[in-house]
């Protein structure tokens, strides 16, 4: 998955997460294919990947890991690969939006 690139980029533009976050965030990418799980923590300093599993996850991302890299590196929109069925979603309506904000703005 292409979650390392991701993070560099949204790392190199902290502005987005500043303006976006006023407390922590935690997703989920999950992909179907191997079972992966990884956990990325954005906060108003930056993007982080943890090594062990949050107490609280936020948002939920799951789906092939060609899709999953489709959507961090913002080939496709996060709501357009959720309409047709490619990837799995779970969160709240204002966690989507910030998501796909971050996703877009990256």
């Amino acid at each position: 998955m292409s979650i390392y690139t991701f993070i560099e980029k949204i790392n190199s533009k902290k502005y987005v997460l500043s303006t976006l976050l006023k407390q922590s965030l935690i997703i989920e990418l999950k992909s179907t294919q191997s079972s992966t799980c990884y956990y990325i923590e954005f906060t108003s300093n930056g993007a982080n990947l943890l090594k062990s599993n949050p107490d609280n996850i936020d948002f939920y991302i799951e789906g092939s890991d060609t899709y999953v890299d489709d959507v961090l590196m913002n080939k496709y929109s996060l709501k357009q690969m959720s309409s047709f069925g490619e990837i799995q979603i779970k969160g709240s309506y204002r966690n989507f939006l910030k998501v796909d904000a971050m996703l877009k703005l990256s």
